[in-house]
């Protein structure tokens, strides 16, 4: 499946009830890197770095789900990465502690 620049929803094995939501902005073989949407705010406002190791599972987002974002502010976060940069988990770490 391809996630890159998706609306996705994962599970990661190391917390049962644990789901993250948001748009995967750089998928390798080793992490994925993905802007966290906030449903109570309905906005976006962070960053999250995954080993591909860790996650258990990942769904798409459905169109009602995409149409329905209150305040679409992902671009924010994107355009301040470097994701060429962004290759491994370590470096993906680096560029995003830059902010």
């Amino acid at each position: 499946m391809v996630i890159d620049n998706k609306f996705i929803e994962i599970k990661i094995n190391l917390c049962e009830d644990l789901i993250y939501r948001g748009l995967c902005v750089n998928y390798k073989s080793e992490i994925l890197n993905m802007v966290n949407y906030d449903e109570e705010s309905g906005s976006f406002d962070r960053y999250t770095i995954f080993r591909n190791e860790n996650v258990e599972d990942v769904c798409l987002w459905d169109e009602d789900e995409i149409n329905g974002m209150r305040i679409n502010n992902w671009s924010e976060y994107i355009d301040r990465l470097s994701l060429e940069e962004m290759t491994t988990f370590y470096s993906s770490l680096k560029a995003a502690s830059k902010f």
